[in-house]
């Protein structure tokens, strides 16, 4: 009797232990199984990126100018405008990794302009 006694209170106390035991498994295997999803995220993004068509920072930049017309035209006409200037700069602006390219400019409304240079 004694024996039976001690078999029932030392086996709910092992089912338990042992469901302790498996329920940490689970979430080690769960997370093990959130780390392999991002690291092969991660490989999907490195391989588009690889994939895409490499052009050099000359190539961009025209590229980017040539952009930056049509849509010089449309803004000088929309606002009465003239302009004055233009600088191109290339660099890694937005820390992905990739050269940007930005275009600064200067515009003058067309009085304003005239006055500047002795015309008005």
């Amino acid at each position: 009797m004694n024996i039976s006694i001690k078999i029932k209170v030392i086996l709910p106390v092992f089912l338990v232990l042992a469901g302790c035991n498996n329920s940490q498994r689970e979430k080690e295997l769960e997370l093990k199984e959130k780390e392999l999803l991002l690291k092969e995220k991660e490989l999907s993004i490195k391989e588009n990126q690889n994939n895409r068509p490499k052009i050099t920072t000359n190539d961009a930049v025209r590229l980017a100018e040539k952009q930056f017309k049509k849509y010089l035209s449309k803004n000088l006409e929309s606002h009465d405008a003239v302009l004055d200037g233009t600088e191109s700069y290339t660099g890694d602006f937005t820390g992905d990794g990739i050269e940007d390219v930005a275009i600064y400019f200067l515009l003058f409304q067309e009085m304003e302009a005239m006055q500047l240079s002795g015309r008005a």
